[in-house]
């Protein structure tokens, strides 16, 4: 399961958005052929009810955004895309059962409920006038769904789970950051994903743009340029000092922090070759070295 997760996430974010339609037009489907409701829904209903399910199917997302720390440590990321699967597939199921009911108050089939899901012209669900002000499968809802305060009430719900959503995902996120830049093995587990489902070209180029330089090592190294190349990462080190000897004793210890930080360990077994550039304030080059995971030791 573990590596469906994987191979989901190696995907590209076209791919990703294109099976995600494809697993909503799914749940549309299964409403199709499943038994069909007879009982109908006025304009402002719908949009309630339409604006309740996609708040809805937000929420499992937001618990995605929180429980992922601890999904990744666990090496259970099928659950998410698992869950993500499922929320998809409920979300197109239960559009297609209030759109039905639209359709057929306004249009008097099931057959215009497709266009609920076609961007804009979903719009046309909304709008479309009833044909008939007096039906008997007109579904009575309760007053607060009904006339203006629906409508605000729908505003109201898509605005504020749009909003929640956000700011739930930001903290995640600066959660995650948080605990990249302080929990070494967490770090060393995004990375193995990240070489897992973009390769390790890709996690190489985004390392490289992550970082936030000038990076400050001790009173006189700066962490200046890191560029990726390929399978290689240049990290330039300028030196405030007037002269520095790139020895191998300097390669050795260099080796051997590289070889036990968990993150950089990743990358040295997914085969990636780390170049050490040292220079000057005036960018005369000390020396460098390249370091690869023949310098790992297995008890590194």
């Amino acid at each position: 399961m573990e590596d469906w997760a994987i191979a989901y996430y190696s995907l590209r974010s076209e791919q990703q958005t294109a099976m995600s339609i494809g697993f909503v037009l799914l749940g549309g489907l299964l409403f199709a052929i499943s038994k069909k409701g007879v009982w109908e829904l006025e304009r402002t209903p719908y949009f309630v009810y339409s604006a309740i399910i996609l708040s809805l199917s937000r929420l499992p997302v937001v618990i995605i955004w929180l429980t992922y720390p601890w999904m990744v440590r666990n090496n259970s990321t099928w659950v998410i895309v698992l869950q993500t699967v499922l929320i998809m597939i409920v979300f197109g199921y239960l559009l297609a059962l209030v759109a039905a009911a639209r359709s057929r108050n306004a249009f008097g089939s099931n057959w215009m409920a497709i266009v609920a899901f076609i961007p804009l012209a979903n719009f046309w669900l909304v709008f479309a006038r009833p044909r008939s002000e007096y039906s008997p499968a007109l579904l009575s809802p309760p007053a607060f769904m009904r006339g203006e305060i629906g409508v605000i009430l729908a505003i109201a719900v898509i605005i504020t789970s749009t909003v929640a959503g956000r700011v739930v995902a930001g903290l995640a996120q600066s959660d995650a950051e948080r605990l990249v830049n302080t929990d070494p093995e967490y770090s060393g587990l995004m990375t193995r994903r990240l070489i897992q489902t973009r390769g390790l070209p890709q996690t190489l180029k985004q390392i490289a743009d992550n970082v936030s330089l000038p990076v400050s090592i001790d009173e006189v190294t700066v962490l200046s340029t890191v560029v990726a190349l390929d399978n290689e990462l240049f990290r330039t080190f300028t030196v405030d000092m007037e002269d520095l000897v790139v020895d191998d004793y300097l390669r050795r210890d260099t080796a051997d922090f590289l070889c036990k930080h968990p993150s950089m360990r990743e990358l040295l077994l997914a085969g990636a070759k780390i170049h050490e550039i040292f220079s000057a304030k005036d960018r005369h080059r000390f020396g460098q070295f390249t370091v690869t995971s023949d310098d790992c030791s297995v008890e590194s």
